[in-house]
């Protein structure tokens, strides 16, 4: 269970004591901030900082109401007064990044201290000052993941983070900087925190999705047993949005509350949390595949993308990372510079060895050779091969990208094995070692 936020789960008697008074400071001022809270940040041994049942409460009672005004997202960057000027001066493309904004608020209330407003001042008061993400690992400590797509996307997100501020440092100078309260680690350190614990929502065909940091929202601990539905964004009595946070089980009062985070494997877990899940049921390996677009196969493949994109999603519920990111397609700019790409992401599981079926429709007619009439359309979107030929190639071309992916790691699967065993035994595995170690031998077993 120590595994789950991977925080060590020792302390002494006396910050103990320190940190249980903080709590209960704690409990009063969260709850005051909210029009709904029956939940409060409290420590639990083997998880950390959570959230305490302040009463008993059935499955489907809300636990957490939290008016959008409340919460972290662009539109509440965009009406900060000491912000609004900065955002100008930014160049579009960066004016258009909801993270962005989000990020340089959190650093805005965070410099202000005490003249924050009370929900803002005492939801920053509870947020870490570290957080524990592949962002933040030595690159030795990465090595362990050699192989594992992980390794790689770290790195890429850490540099892109990096590179994102310089953007912005050039655009608002040294002075507009300070007095935002913002500088290279700290906007490193707001962009962790977006990563590990914001959540993206549908809220229509209408409208574009909507990502949100809640207080309170982004204290609950990570459970694989339960829905990840149960955090929406809904219109509360007032008429305004909340983020609403419901229980999908009976809770007694003390007891702690969950919700998921949604079906991601370890590897996934790692990254943005710092934290796996032993015997994780979502468990997988991401393999990714660029596939080439012609201008008459690219339109089919935006038909498919919507298709599978987000089947009978509600507006209000929260995006899943499955939908956000099976495939990239190219924008208009690089779709009229000549030869495109479309970049395809499977999840092989045990029950999915190849990945998911749906996607397999874009390799068959990214390797189709000829002109598709209406029936062999229709055979795409239901999932059907296109004949035999092509069949054989579409599942040749994955099994040599599912070979060769498997082939990137540096040791012997059983060398690995042996290690984790030895560790589980001895010292344990809630070191970052430890956990990159499981996350690679999960994933090398997949591949076999």
């Amino acid at each position: 269970q120590g595994l789950l936020k991977g925080r060590p789960s020792a302390c002494s008697l006396q910050s103990l004591r320190v940190r249980h008074s903080i709590m209960a400071l704690d409990a009063e001022a969260f709850a005051a901030c909210f029009p709904l809270c029956r939940v409060a940040p409290a420590d639990f041994p083997g998880f950390g900082r959570g959230m305490r049942c302040q009463e008993t409460v059935s499955r489907g009672e809300p636990l957490l109401l939290v008016p959008l005004s409340h919460c972290w997202t662009a539109s509440e960057a965009r009406k900060c007064p000491g912000l609004a000027e900065a955002i100008e001066k930014l160049p579009e493309p960066l004016q258009d990044s909801d993270a962005l904004l989000m990020a340089l608020h959190l650093l805005l209330e965070k410099s202000r201290g005490s003249l924050a407003e009370p929900y803002r001042r005492t939801h920053l008061a509870l947020l870490p000052p570290r957080v524990e993400s592949l962002l933040a690992w030595e690159e030795s400590e990465l090595q362990a993941l050699a192989g594992s797509k992980w390794a790689m996307v770290a790195r890429a997100a850490r540099e892109d983070i990096l590179k994102e501020y310089e953007e912005i440092a050039e655009a608002l100078g040294t002075d507009q900087l300070m007095q935002i309260g913002v500088d290279a680690e700290g906007y490193l350190w707001a962009q962790q925190l977006l990563m590990s614990r914001a959540i993206k929502f549908y809220l229509g065909d209408d409208e574009p999705p909507l990502e949100v940091l809640g207080p309170g929202q982004d204290m609950f601990n990570h459970s694989v047993e339960i829905r990840n539905d149960d955090v929406r964004v809904e219109v509360g009595k007032d008429g305004e949005r909340v983020l609403a946070v419901y229980a999908s089980q009976d809770y007694a009062e003390g007891e702690q509350a969950f919700y998921s985070y949604s079906a991601a494997c370890n590897g996934r877990l790692l990254m943005t949390g710092g934290f796996i899940v032993p015997d994780n049921p979502h468990e997988c390996v991401e393999l990714t595949l660029t596939l080439p677009a012609t201008p008459a196969t690219l339109p089919i493949m935006r038909d498919l993308a919507s298709l599978h994109a987000m089947p009978e999603l509600t507006p209000g519920k929260p995006l899943t990372d499955d939908m956000q990111e099976f495939i990239e397609l190219p924008d208009e700019e690089e779709e009229g510079s000549g030869s495109v790409s479309v970049i395809v992401h499977f999840r092989l599981t045990q029950q999915q060895p190849a990945g998911q079926e749906q996607l397999i429709a874009f390799l068959r007619l990214a390797l189709h050779r000829g002109t598709l009439d209406d029936e062999l359309r229709e055979r795409l979107q239901k999932g059907q091969a296109l004949s035999q030929a092509n069949e054989h190639a579409a599942l040749s071309t994955l099994r040599r990208a599912i070979a060769e992916a498997a082939a990137g790691y540096p040791r012997p699967l059983e060398e690995d094995e042996e290690t984790l065993r030895k560790l589980s035994e001895g010292e344990g595995i809630d070191g970052r070692f430890g956990k990159a170690l499981y996350v690679v031998v999960a994933e090398r077993r997949l591949f076999n």
